[in-house]
């Protein structure tokens, strides 16, 4: 990939996060003070930064059984500032409800029961929406594959993940899609709100937003 392809790459990637945000705060534009967990967050704290930007009352817990607190609450403290306040970071399952769970770029490593994973965190978080940014390559071959799965953190995926197998990573990437995440939220009683796709490099990763019902 050229410079000029990696920054289209980066523009794209960006524009579906950002329709995700913007989805969101309309979903949660009518709360005085909305609850966010953001499930399976990694070790960035730039998406909880993003995630923070839904409503300015917001409070956000980030939850990975991988984390690394303290390196994390470094980064928080260097790029959320004044905003740190709103941000509960936890290495434990949280508890209690929250009006909107998170799932981005996590569920497909999650295994392959959807509709449990789904079924659990309805059951333990009671949440008004289940916000959802994956990947959708169930109907792509390996060249879509090796053309989108490009940026740097899912090319050392491929590498360290796959050992560099990119057909092996290709198959584990299009065992779960949109519909298949769409029906396990159906089965749980929850109904779309918003959806969409990806655009350029972004073409096979997807939002989809839904609310209980």
């Amino acid at each position: 990939m050229n410079e000029h392809d990696s920054y289209e790459g980066m523009i794209s990637n960006f524009n579906l996060l950002y329709a995700f945000r913007d989805e969101l705060r309309k979903a949660l534009g009518h709360m005085e003070k909305p609850t966010i967990l953001d499930y399976g967050a990694g070790r960035d704290a730039g998406f909880t930064l993003l995630f923070l930007s839904i409503h300015r009352n917001a409070t956000i817990t980030i939850f990975d059984p991988n984390i690394e607190k303290e390196k994390l609450a470094l980064d928080f403290e260097v790029k959320l500032d004044v905003d740190a306040p709103r941000v509960h970071i936890e290495t434990q399952e949280p508890e209690g409800n929250f009006d909107l769970v998170i799932f981005s770029f996590s569920l497909h490593h999650m295994g392959e029961n959807l509709n449990e994973k789904i079924s659990r965190a309805v059951q333990r978080f009671k949440p008004r929406y289940i916000g959802i940014m994956d990947y959708d390559y169930t109907d792509s071959d390996q060249g879509e594959f090796l053309d989108t799965f490009s940026s740097g953190p899912e090319q050392t995926e491929v590498r360290t993940t796959f050992g560099g197998d990119w057909e092996k990573a290709r198959k584990f990437h299009a065992r779960l899609g949109m519909e298949k995440y769409r029906k396990a939220l159906e089965s749980n009683a929850f109904l779309v709100v918003s959806e969409g796709k990806g655009e350029g490099i972004a073409r096979s990763k997807f939002l989809l937003i839904e609310q209980g019902s």
